[in-house]
């Protein structure tokens, strides 16, 4: 299915199962671009490599493009099931705004080396999911949701045995978030789990370079080689769980970028191992500010 340019569309009460596209096998979104603006699909390959084989890339090769939020895009209370793409294995947006509830993403995939997002791609798209579960969904980057460019705010949902697969680069099990170079972009979490999510690299459940604030997230047993949990760069997290999440090599909760703010307001560190940092590990100059947090039980190696 795909919806160019769209001012309203509801997809309500579907089932969509055993697609397959190169960008969004279930559903892709296009909205409307500023005159002079067009969609080439060669120069997003090229910024999907890039961005696939350099996770600390910064770059932006697409100026942001901007629109107002004044028009209704709703997923509701639908189901994604074994769609295959490049891109979104299930939904691929671009330049748009969209709204999932009550929606459920179960074993998406993205399997190219080039690109992201098992479930869900999202490109200069603000998005709101709200009580969603994804669940088993698989890709380089990204397991469940790439979100590149724009904000997204998640609420009330699930994050299950999501995957970032295939290259020790990997990263976000079930999340990668990248600002694209925009400013004022966040990704904004609030009343979610994360269980058992996997990254081969950076960030089991969340790989973020985007400024990060969570409130009341329980994430649990996640792993990945740095930041079992979460890598990310400046954050906030406020009465969040941290519970048996495990890091190969460094932060077996939480792992920082250089140079990043983070704050930790009564939250929970529990039973969360690696080698270095069996918590926290934050390094090259960042500011770390722990207020009002309980540590139980952490593990660290030798370092």
């Amino acid at each position: 299915m795909a919806i160019f340019n769209p001012s309203h569309f509801l997809l309500t009460n579907c089932f969509i199962q055993g697609n397959s596209a190169d960008y969004g096998a279930g559903l892709y979104v296009e909205g409307h671009a500023p005159k002079g603006f067009s969609f080439d699909t060669d120069k997003l390959s090229d910024i999907l490599r890039k961005f696939a084989s350099d996770k600390h890339f910064t770059g932006i090769i697409l100026k942001k493009v901007h629109f107002h939020l004044k028009h209704t895009r709703m997923i509701n209370n639908c189901t994604f099931v074994e769609n295959t793409a490049a891109s979104g294995g299930a939904v691929f947006a671009w330049n748009t705004s969209l709204t999932f509830k009550l929606s459920h993403f179960q074993n998406n995939t993205a399997p190219s080396t080039i690109c992201g997002g098992g479930a869900v791609q999202l490109f200069f798209s603000p998005t709101n999911i709200v009580e969603c579960t994804f669940d088993g969904n698989k890709a380089v980057m990204g397991g469940g949701i790439v979100v590149f460019g724009d904000s997204l705010l998640i609420y009330s949902s699930l994050f299950i045995n999501n995957q970032a697969i295939n290259t020790p680069a990997s990263a976000g099990g079930a999340i990668y978030a990248h600002s694209g170079g925009a400013g004022n972009t966040t990704l904004q979490i609030s009343n979610c789990s994360f269980d058992t999510n996997t990254a081969r690299g950076d960030g089991g459940a969340i790989f973020s370079e985007m400024h990060t604030v969570a409130e009341e997230v329980t994430f649990q047993e996640n792993v990945a080689s740095f930041g079992g949990a979460v890598n990310g760069n400046d954050s906030n997290f406020s009465n969040c769980t941290f519970l048996s999440n495990r890091a190969t090599l460094a932060g077996g909760a939480v792992a920082f970028l250089g140079g990043s703010r983070t704050n930790f307001v009564s939250t929970i560190f529990k039973k969360n191992t690696a080698e270095a940092g069996g918590a926290i590990c934050t390094a090259y100059n960042g500011t770390l500010i722990c207020s009002l947090c309980i540590f139980q039980h952490n593990t660290a190696g030798s370092r």
